[in-house]
């Protein structure tokens, strides 16, 4: 079955068989914008990751200092860019190890230590954050993931704006 919304008897948007809406949206109910990315394993949303710099496939791994950031695990991304040809319904195993890492947008990151509410949220160890102070000297600008907007949960993790 397929549900379409007309507009003077045209095809304007649909929801096809998958689930998958077709047309133009202008609001979301998730917040970030994300590309789907080869991994090297099945991460949790909110891990930090790196580009792979080791041959093979993978394009992406668990963050380690010293390595290029990619981003963090997007968890439910309002924009999807390069779906890989992987429905948005497939949850299994193809939907795992290409994970969507957010480019831009507010999203969770699993991070060391705790986080205040306006802290920057850097790359740190083993697939996660640490937060700084705004306006610490010496930071290297390319391991910056964004600014905490809320505090660290009981998780190990805190909400971030990219």
């Amino acid at each position: 079955m397929i549900v379409q919304f007309r507009r003077n008897g045209s095809n304007r948007s649909y929801v096809d068989n998958n689930g998958l809406y077709v047309g133009t949206a202008t609001s979301a109910r998730w917040a970030d914008l994300a590309e789907r990315y080869k991994a090297d394993a099945i991460y949790p949303a909110g891990t930090v990751l790196d580009i792979s710099l080791d041959e093979g496939d993978a394009e992406v791994t668990l963050y380690e200092p010293g390595m290029p950031l990619a981003g963090a695990v997007s968890t439910d991304p309002a924009v999807m860019m390069n779906d890989m040809g992987i429905a948005p319904s497939d949850k299994g195993t193809a939907h795992q190890m290409n994970p969507y890492v957010a480019l831009k947008g507010r999203i969770p990151v699993l991070i060391n230590g705790t986080a205040k509410k306006g802290q920057w949220i850097i790359a740190d160890r083993d697939g996660r954050g640490r937060a700084v102070d705004y306006g610490t000297a010496c930071i290297n600008t390319l391991e910056v993931i964004g600014i905490a907007i809320g505090n660290c949960n009981e998780n190990g993790e805190v909400e971030v704006k990219v």
